[in-house]
């Protein structure tokens, strides 16, 4: 299932670089690039999956033999056990509020993972692998398009908007709060009852902090750092730009 993903992915994003939807209208109309969408959609449910194959990975190796053969280590989003918040509210938040965040890693048994050390690595997981992925797409828009350059090929401009959502979702969840990785990097270090508490109301806690962001206030304070952030560490000037190209063409209807 990862690979059909990945290849429709791939498939999509040769329509995005060939412009194809332009040549199937009609010369003189206007177009709405639809398969740009798709792109980016294909994109993030592969970004979902290997954020949360990092955490089930980790949390297999440090103890938790429940997720032997589980949809989470065979990297197929659509048979987890928890497919509302492990797929369907990912792709929610990107396509609402026009940025990455993935949901609650509650499938983990974390009485199964036996030190604290190890309960912290396997909640930092999910986010380090976002950051890789971010890292990774933004070098290949870097060496698509070289620091001078600009473009606004629907492809390029996609990976570099999953670049953007595969970072925000990283920092994101590395927030110490209920519903984020970053809570159970403390409750590995405070105790049972923290765990419990994000076990039961993890979803809802998830839901709540997309919410807070998805405010005007809070959503243009938020974007405007993660451009900021891009333009200090990315060498090449113009891929903050291309990621709100991205946005646009994912939020077509806007």
């Amino acid at each position: 299932m990862f690979l059909l993903v990945l290849g429709l992915a791939g498939f999509a994003g040769w329509l995005s670089w060939t412009h194809v939807e332009l040549d199937w209208a009609e010369e003189g109309t206007s177009v709405t690039p639809l398969i740009p969408p798709l792109l980016i959609l294909f994109g993030w449910i592969v970004s979902v999956a290997v954020h949360e194959f990092a955490h089930a990975l980790a949390a297999y190796l440090a103890g938790d033999r429940s997720l032997r053969g589980s949809a989470y280590l065979r990297l197929n989003p659509f048979a987890y056990r928890e497919t509302f918040g492990g797929l369907v509210l990912p792709v929610v938040y990107l396509g609402v509020g026009g940025f990455g965040l993935n949901g609650p890693p509650t499938y983990v048994d974390w009485d199964r993972v036996p030190s604290r050390g190890r309960r912290a690595v396997v909640a930092l997981a999910g986010p380090l692998a976002s950051l890789v992925l971010s890292g990774l797409l933004a070098l290949t828009v870097s060496l698509l398009v070289p620091a001078g350059q600009d473009t606004t090929n629907w492809a390029i401009s996609s990976l570099a908007f999953l670049a953007m959502a595969n970072a925000t979702s990283a920092v994101v969840n590395l927030l110490p709060i209920p519903g984020l990785d970053g809570y159970h990097v403390l409750a590995a270090f405070r105790g049972a009852g923290w765990t419990e508490f994000v076990r039961v109301n993890g979803l809802f806690c998830s839901i709540a902090v997309f919410a807070v962001l998805w405010l005007p206030v809070v959503r243009d304070v938020f974007e405007k750092s993660a451009y900021a952030l891009f333009d200090l560490i990315l060498p090449n000037p113009t891929i903050p730009g291309m990621m709100f190209h991205g946005k646009l063409l994912l939020q077509f209807w806007a």
